[in-house]
């Protein structure tokens, strides 16, 4: 918000419009690079689960393998640790990917939050500095320019 308001500053006594088209340009630049960080989450909630899916398919490959090769009961545990990383890459990934959703989603809401603050500051501030919220400042000026009579209010004396 600071290096908008300082751009707006720096377009003092234009008119409005100018301001508001040069401030177009420079809020959208701030704007992107918000959401450009932003973005990694949404990055991390799509691969997250397809880290998990490849871990499921590593499992899988490893607990077919142990069924083909090994006798009694070392091909049952080597059967049970293949299930086992198979379950736990997937539960990983999607825990990763449910965190990183939530985190997005409420990032994203925070910016749209700060992007209506923005834009409504920043409409104060382009009437408040434009050329045409500027007004005289001699002494002339800061008169009162009522012309009307002056009434001063009567005292009527009382006689007993």
């Amino acid at each position: 918000m600071a290096r908008v308001f300082a751009q707006v500053v720096s377009y003092w006594g234009q008119p409005a419009a100018t301001i508001r088209q040069a401030l177009g340009y420079d809020a959208a630049g701030e704007v992107a690079d918000l959401k450009r960080n932003v973005r990694v989450l949404n990055g991390t909630a799509t691969l997250a689960p397809l880290l998990g899916l490849l871990g499921t398919v590593v499992g899988m490959i490893q607990s077919f393998d142990a069924l083909g090769g090994r006798v009694g009961s070392a091909r049952g545990e080597a059967l049970a640790h293949g299930i086992s990383l198979a379950l736990v890459t997937t539960a990983a990934g999607l825990v990763i990917a449910a965190v990183s959703v939530t985190a997005y989603y409420y990032l994203l809401n925070r910016v749209d939050v700060l992007v209506r603050e923005l834009d409504d500051n920043a409409r104060k501030v382009i009437d408040l500095v434009s050329s045409e919220a500027i007004r005289p400042t001699s002494m002339a000026d800061r008169r009162p320019s009522y012309s009307g009579p002056i009434e001063h209010p009567r005292h009527e004396s009382r006689t007993h």
